[in-house]
């Protein structure tokens, strides 16, 4: 069964782990987590031994972390669905890139299966299965990985799926969250526009107020001891500076 999938992957993750000491990667790690659980509670939380928890026992998404990559994705297919997918990944992709690390992603509507179980053996070890497996999870990795920027864009199937159901208010639901823009990719720029989710912050969604810092965009790039002298990262970080001029240009 076709689903919608969001496939995320950390830029300059190896570099992090490489540079940086593993205290430093426990607590960065821990940031990682917090902003996935941010995104999937969608402002909820409840307090617990003076700490507040982000609230994700209502999320109906399936979310997976593995090293540098992030999977969300519905149960179905449904309008509803695809709401709740759009609502977390814009979340997720504007707060890590504007406050965390950088991120590219792809969100597509295509088969995904998971097989999961947990298992402690006898003997103190422990299998953890987690085998995720389809179409959709190569075709996200395909279209994620192919863009050379900080940025998520929107696979056409998505699109034509929207059309499907032939919801004009679903479609303008989509513009809330995102916009069409010419997407950089590392061997050629799309001769279309495509959808790509807007780097404005959930607060100034609904505002003509536009909230987003070249200045944060570069220190994301560079935290955690990652190099930016790389003519790719360079490029990356450009790319991605020109969409955020783009964005403050029209909002």
């Amino acid at each position: 069964m076709k689903k919608f999938i969001a496939y995320f992957d950390y830029l300059g993750y190896k570099e992090f782990i490489m540079n940086n000491d593993s205290e430093h990667h426990h607590i960065r790690v821990g940031h990682i987590q917090r902003d996935i659980e941010s995104a999937l509670a969608k402002g909820k939380y409840y307090h617990r031994a003076g700490q507040i928890i982000n609230d994700v026992s209502e999320s109906p998404l399936i979310t997976v972390n593995i090293s540098d990559t992030v999977l969300f994705w519905t149960k179905d297919d449904s309008i509803e669905s695809f709401k709740e997918l759009l609502e977390v990944c814009y979340e997720f992709n504007w707060s890590q890139n504007n406050w965390n690390f950088p991120i590219r992603g792809a969100i597509i509507y295509d088969e995904i299966y998971i097989l999961d179980g947990k298992m402690k053996t006898k003997t103190g070890g422990y299998y953890n299965a987690n085998t995720i497996y389809g179409k959709g999870i190569v075709n996200s990795h395909i279209k994620a990985e192919s863009q050379n920027w900080a940025g998520t864009v929107i696979d056409n199937s998505i699109i034509e799926k929207i059309r499907s159901f032939n919801d004009i208010e679903l479609l303008d639901f989509l513009k809330k969250f995102a916009i069409e823009y010419k997407v950089p990719y590392k061997h050629t720029t799309s001769n279309s526009d495509e959808y790509v989710l807007k780097l404005t912050s959930r607060e100034t969604i609904d505002s003509d107020e536009f909230v987003v810092s070249v200045d944060n965009i570069i220190d994301v790039f560079k935290m955690d001891n990652k190099e930016t002298n790389n003519p790719s990262v360079k490029s990356k970080i450009d790319n991605t500076i020109k969409f955020v001029n783009f964005l403050g240009d029209i909002i």
